[in-house]
């Protein structure tokens, strides 16, 4: 009877400990995929905002005479995008020196909103050459061409 007894103490104790066990593993899995559909749920805001971001490089032009290269950029999307944070690349190299306005606008606000356009104006110093220009939004998205710039004749084409 003794030994019985403390079988069934024995088996109650591991039922005991098996069902503490249970919960602490399914308390971590549960947690664990609380935080890979939060991250799943973020990454797929950021995939579609940069989805409904898509902006082009419509022309450019260079003067010259004061070593301006301006860049006319259309944000083609559904989302309104501050033209502020706009990012110019040249050949792989953030450009810092830049103005950026709003060069045409169908919103009829300060904002670069769908369908405006927006000038980025750089004061740099280049030579008759191809460049790789990479124009990147507040978003994420961005535009990436190559120009090629003729100093003498004053002129950027996007190649």
């Amino acid at each position: 009877m003794k030994t019985q007894f403390g079988t069934i103490l024995v088996e109650i104790i591991l039922f005991i400990v098996a069902g503490i066990a249970a919960y602490i593993f399914v308390s971590t899995a549960y947690n664990n995929l609380n935080g890979i559909s939060n991250a799943a749920i973020a990454n797929s805001k950021s995939l579609e905002s940069q989805l409904n971001t898509y902006i082009t490089l419509d022309s450019c032009a260079y003067n010259s005479s004061t070593n301006l290269l301006y860049f006319y950029v259309t944000n083609r999307g559904s989302v309104v995008l501050n033209q502020n944070l706009t990012l110019l690349f040249i050949n792989g190299e953030l450009i810092n020196n830049t103005k950026i306005y709003i060069a045409n606008s169908y919103t009829g606000t300060s904002a670069w909103g769908p369908y405006d356009t927006i000038a980025i104006v750089a004061n740099i110093s280049v030579t008759t050459n191809f460049y790789q220009v990479r124009i990147v939004a507040s978003t994420g998205a961005y535009t990436q061409d190559t120009i090629y710039v003729n100093t003498t004749a004053s002129t950027c084409t996007i190649e």
